[in-house]
């Protein structure tokens, strides 16, 4: 259980920041730690091994979502320059799911990003509350004194219906990614799981200093 609360975890691992690897496209590797309990003859063991996660790059979207891409050009996420339809339904796909903080959310729970925007900040436009019509862009100007330095961008949809410029979000560290590793990354995985049995027995070791468990007693075989 405490594992659990402290830290990202699927089904049967759990993740720490200890060990990571930034493998690009806005993707982080952690490594985790995966544990179950086996009969043996005349006693239980507690079997103790590494595993592997994906986690969404932490920092602001903006910045996640022009690692997706791999480049630092704002244009890539500004529609009808840089950005085609299929750029921005692939980045979509991706970022979907997301959680994420705002400047002005201070102590409030995350939101989740819910798709992306067809327009820039400065071209997005809807009706505020007092019935007047206004630009994303216009609308931080104005209300929150914020002049964007990524206007053309595309905006994300938060769960309450609200779009944010990206440059005004967060992502939050150590959020799982459940969807499907590109296969340009599959070598970048395999290099950071596979371990000699020297550097795995390690690995496993730093893993106890977590703290999940007290007193276990390894199985490890060269076989591993």
């Amino acid at each position: 259980m405490e594992p659990s609360l402290k830290y990202p975890f699927n089904v049967r691992s759990f993740f720490t920041n200890r060990e990571t690897k930034d493998i690009g496209g806005g993707i982080v590797l952690w490594r985790g730690y995966f544990q179950s309990v086996r009969p043996a003859i005349g006693k239980m063991l507690i079997n103790v091994d590494i595993s592997t996660g994906a986690m969404y790059k932490e920092g602001p979207l903006l910045n996640v979502c022009l690692d997706f891409f791999g480049t630092r050009d704002p244009s890539f996420l500004a529609p009808g320059k840089r950005m085609r339809e299929s750029d921005r339904v692939r980045l979509q796909r991706f970022v979907m799911g997301m959680r994420v903080t705002t400047r002005q959310q201070q102590g409030r729970a995350p939101r989740v990003v819910k798709r992306l925007s067809s327009a820039g900040a400065n071209a997005l436009s809807f009706t505020t509350r007092e019935g007047r019509t206004s630009t994303v862009a216009q609308y931080f100007r104005q209300t929150h004194n914020l002049e964007l330095k990524c206007p053309d961008a595309v905006c994300a949809e938060v769960g309450n219906g609200a779009l944010i410029p990206l440059e005004m979000l967060y992502v939050l560290p150590g959020q799982i990614m459940k969807k499907p590793i590109p296969p340009e990354k599959t070598k970048d995985v395999l290099e950071f799981a596979t371990k000699k049995p020297h550097e795995r027995l390690q690995s496993i070791a730093n893993g106890l200093g977590v703290g999940f468990i007290s007193t276990v007693l390894l199985c490890f075989t060269d076989s591993i």
